[in-house]
């Protein structure tokens, strides 16, 4: 196996971990201290910080359907993309959900029921900017 096997294989064991912790988060029992903890390194604001926390579930689907997608990739032949097309699709969606999900926290059926009554982070700048300007 070369380097990028085992990292990939490695990744794909991290997240194996982080998907048992998936249903207390779902539940909204880390959701909390994932926040509390993120707030003093996130660069990008406070609304797109609560964006990420409502759509970390998507990312413990993602990025695991991606690292499949990749190992395949590396251990198929190079003519058989269909298998690693699946992850990387998998992917793609999550991708795509996530960033509903930040954005607009919709659907609500991607976010956690403990955060469905949060604004999205685009509703936030809008509010933060009409305080601002008053």
């Amino acid at each position: 196996m070369d380097l990028a096997t085992i990292i990939i294989v490695a990744a794909l064991v991290g997240s194996a971990v982080l998907l048992v912790r998936f249903p207390a988060f779902w539940r909204g029992e880390t959701a909390a201290a994932s926040l509390a903890s993120l707030r003093p390194i996130w660069p990008l604001g406070e609304p797109s910080l609560h964006g990420a926390v409502r759509a970390g579930g998507l990312a413990l689907v993602g990025f695991p359907a991606l690292m499949v997608g990749a190992l395949a990739g590396k251990l198929i032949a190079a003519g058989a993309f269909g298998q690693a097309g699946v992850g990387y699709l998998i992917a793609l969606a999550c991708i795509v959900g996530s960033l509903s999900v930040v954005l607009f926290n919709r659907p609500r059926i991607l976010v956690p029921p403990s955060m469905r009554d949060q604004p999205g982070a685009v509703v936030e700048w809008r509010l933060r900017r009409q305080r601002r300007n008053q």
